[in-house]
């Protein structure tokens, strides 16, 4: 935005008057990841009643696998407790794709849901928005999808 405002071609036009949205979940929380991040911070906030979790882990969506520091079975436990945990990437350009490392594809096979290109203000709200309809699987096939221009379609899926 400058000058002029130039909108990106894959932004939907809106087909109806906008309209304001509420019943979004709030309780969502977005975590950077970090070295020496301990799993049992993940697993206090699924005892503490949220509903779901972005995480902002290294480039294309790689999470500590190795001992006492595996966030791996924290993934799982809150994925099995009903949370709907999102991976998104921290670095400025590129994204998430679970399946192109191990630790990505550990994640994943823990129940993590690939936020793909989705910036991370992008992810929470859609987390917000998809766990108003429904739990993990509904959360999973919302964010498959493309649903306004956001992006964030994982690696070889099509919107």
């Amino acid at each position: 935005m400058g000058v002029d405002l130039v909108i990106h071609d894959r932004v939907r036009r809106p087909s109806s008057p906008f309209k304001l949205a509420g019943g979004f979940e709030s309780r969502v929380v977005c975590l950077e990841l970090h070295p020496g991040f301990h799993p049992a911070i993940l697993d206090s906030l699924v005892q503490n009643g949220v509903r779901g979790l972005v995480l902002r882990a290294y480039g294309s969506g790689n999470v500590p696998v190795v001992a006492d520091l595996s966030l791996v079975p924290a993934i799982e436990r809150a994925v099995k407790a009903g949370i709907a945990v999102v991976i998104v990437s921290q670095v400025q350009r590129g994204g998430v794709d679970l399946s192109l490392y191990e630790s990505g594809a550990h994640a994943r096979s823990a129940g993590a849901v690939d936020g793909g290109d989705l910036t991370t203000s992008a992810a929470v709200v859609k987390l917000m928005y998809a766990l108003q309809g429904g739990g993990v699987e509904h959360v999973r096939a919302l964010f498959g999808q493309d649903l306004r221009g956001e992006g964030g379609v994982p690696a070889g899926r099509v919107g």
